[in-house]
């Protein structure tokens, strides 16, 4: 199966934090369609070619080790940088994607924390030994991978004009 990810700049170098505002985790996030959400005149394609093997469900994420802690232990800490209080079952319960941040919490902090635990999911998957994990989002299915030190997965498809 092939999925993909569009660009507005040309990707030489994912790093754990890819803004200033948005922490992503050095994930990149794909789709089985190519879709664009930028208004840059300018747009990268790239694709990543996956078996179903390569890829694990949200659902069926464990609480693996990320960075010397546990992936729940990560999410209480980054919402509690956010100003919320996460307890430890509903942080599982965001890993597995069997809650949202959004049914969580109210605030203008909540899109913060929902865009790292997608982070997290990526890299919990790629602990676990998977290239992917699936989950969803407000666009549907996404395929969310850690890039980070993986460049070379990525399959630059050209450069297209809005």
């Amino acid at each position: 199966m092939k999925i993909f990810h569009t660009s507005p700049s040309l990707i030489n170098n994912v790093t754990r934090k890819t803004t200033s505002e948005v922490d992503f985790s050095g994930c990149l996030f794909f789709s089985d369609d190519v879709y664009t959400m930028t208004q840059s005149r300018e747009i990268h394609l790239y694709s990543v070619e996956l078996t179903e093997d390569d890829i694990i469900d949200a659902s069926d994420l464990e609480d693996v080790d990320i960075d010397g802690q546990s992936a729940t232990e990560t999410l209480i800490r980054y919402a509690a940088a956010c100003g919320f209080d996460l307890e430890e079952d509903d942080a599982i319960d965001l890993l597995d994607a069997s809650s949202t941040a959004w049914e969580l919490f109210d605030g203008e902090e909540v899109c913060y924390l929902d865009w790292y635990v997608q982070g997290i999911q990526g890299r919990a998957a790629r602990e676990m030994g998977f290239v992917a994990c699936r989950s969803e989002d407000e666009q549907g299915t996404v395929y969310i991978i850690d890039a980070h030190q993986r460049d070379e997965i990525l399959n630059h498809e050209g450069q297209e004009a809005a």
